[in-house]
């Protein structure tokens, strides 16, 4: 915020929030693919995005009822 020629800084997102959901990002993309993980930042939200799709074998069926398998062993 500035108030005349003041500066007052403050964070709208907790350190610790921004550090797992960029490691979540980087951790569970798809490394086959080649791409870049995608930060998008708006006025009211933050969203990562990585690349990758579901596992072979896997479906949002399967994933509902909790089964889980690692993308990079």
């Amino acid at each position: 915020m500035i108030k005349g020629f003041n500066r007052t800084d403050y964070r709208e997102y907790k350190v610790e929030d921004l550090r797992e959901a960029l490691t979540n990002s980087i951790v569970h993309r798809d490394y086959t693919v080649k791409s870049s993980n995608i930060i998008n930042v708006y006025n009211d939200r933050m969203v990562f995005l990585s690349q990758g799709g579901f596992i072979d074998g896997m479906d949002m069926d399967s994933m509902m009822i909790g089964i889980s398998r690692p993308r990079n062993e």
